[in-house]
């Protein structure tokens, strides 16, 4: 008699469906039943799926490669790079907020689409259709989940840059005119940056970036690392020091990497006024991230730059990550200690992430313990009630 067989497979129905891209297995083993994940079919599938993306978004791959061969990098003074994933509601206010924009300079928009399986293909292929002298569509066949964003800087050729998310957009139409206006002006400065209207769609407040989220009253110029402060992507003109195809090639090209490598090269410009919108969702990026998590990412960000920039501003990055760093480099020295303080960091947070997780099943296993059986009546009768 056999105690362990196999009974079905469990197919998906459409491979389209990411749900569903879970092929599994179901057996049985004394009368217990359990599925097991098939890799080799999970791979299948999944290289089923980008087949279709690629047919799928083929034609208009080819389409926009024809457009480009109108563009030279040598004819514009600044690019102003658009990530793009899923926006569909945002992305036309973001693509018009920069053609809005009156400026003397000559200024080209990329667009680079990491896969989107909503209408945002549409949208941003019509505006490039619509303005091929000014426009330059880069869509992804399949989702890299931002990977290929390192190989989109390093396309850049303009003696300018700025870049924006999908779900922002820019609300003053002289920016460009500003920004480039002031760094020809004064070679020195590799940044020109200025306020942000925070727009917090979850709770429905709005308010100033600088003064009210990071609580700044005044920032003083020129800004360096002695004076360092965060600005938002949407706010920033860099000027273009950084040599992608040399330097920091390994680094993956994050917008909190490009800021830090940037200021290394000379000092930044703060105008104190607001000219773009940050919208902060439940979908984006960082806003998915629990608290935990998201401290870890700073910490983590914190170690990568410094050690690319070859600890030159240590202090800088040493008071950011707080106090315990500095008994690791006291007693490892700089930067062994470093690496032990993120591997203890990261065992810290990960023991207190199993830690609410189990803490939460517990709860779900003995939330019925918490209430005597005359509190359970009280609230069926106000539940029947209602």
């Amino acid at each position: 008699m056999k105690i362990y067989k196999q009974n079905k497979n469990i197919k998906i129905k459409n491979i389209n469906n990411s749900f569903n891209n879970r092929y599994k297995r179901q057996y049985s083993f004394c009368g217990i039943k359990f599925t097991v994940k098939n890799k080799e079919k999970i791979e299948f599938y999944k290289r089923k799926k980008e087949e279709i993306r690629r047919k799928k978004y083929e034609p208009i791959i080819e389409e926009m490669n024809s457009l480009k061969k109108f563009h030279n990098d040598d004819d514009y003074i600044i690019t102003c790079c658009i990530t793009t994933y899923n926006h569909e509601a945002t992305i036309a206010k973001c693509i018009e907020s920069i053609l809005a924009q009156k400026t003397q300079y000559k200024y080209i928009i990329k667009i680079f689409d990491d896969c989107s399986t909503d209408d945002t293909v549409e949208i941003c292929s019509e505006y490039a259709r619509k303005y091929p002298d000014k426009i330059e569509y880069v869509l992804q066949p399949v989702n890299t989940k931002a990977k290929q964003a390192s190989a989109f800087f390093r396309n850049i050729k303009t003696k300018y840059y700025t870049c924006i998310d999908g779900d922002d957009y820019w609300c003053n139409e002289n920016k460009l005119e500003m920004g480039i206006n002031f760094l020809e002006n004064h070679p020195d400065y590799v940044i020109w940056a200025h306020d942000t209207l925070f727009k917090n769609e979850i709770t429905g407040n709005e308010y100033s970036y600088v003064h009210a989220h990071l609580g700044f009253k005044e920032i003083n110029n020129p800004v360096t690392y002695d004076n360092f402060v965060y600005l938002h992507l949407s706010a920033r003109i860099h000027r273009n020091v950084i040599d992608w195809e040399t330097e920091y090639l390994r680094n993956r090209k994050r917008d909190i990497f490009i800021y830090h490598a940037t200021l290394d090269k000379g000092l930044m410009y703060y105008q104190d006024e607001i000219m773009s919108i940050y919208t902060f969702s439940k979908n984006g990026v960082f806003s998915k991230l629990s608290h935990l998590e998201s401290r870890y990412s700073n910490f983590y960000s914190y170690y990568t730059i410094n050690k690319y920039l070859s600890y030159r501003h240590d202090n800088y990055f040493s008071a950011a990550a707080g106090s315990n760093i500095k008994l690791y480099k006291k007693i490892f020295g700089k930067k062994l200690g470093w690496a032990i303080f993120m591997i203890r960091c990261r065992n810290k947070i990960l023991k207190k992430i199993l830690d609410e997780k189990r803490a939460s099943l517990d709860r779900i296993e003995h939330g019925h313990q918490l209430f005597s059986y005359d509190e359970y009546k009280q609230v069926a009768e106000i539940a029947n009630q209602q």
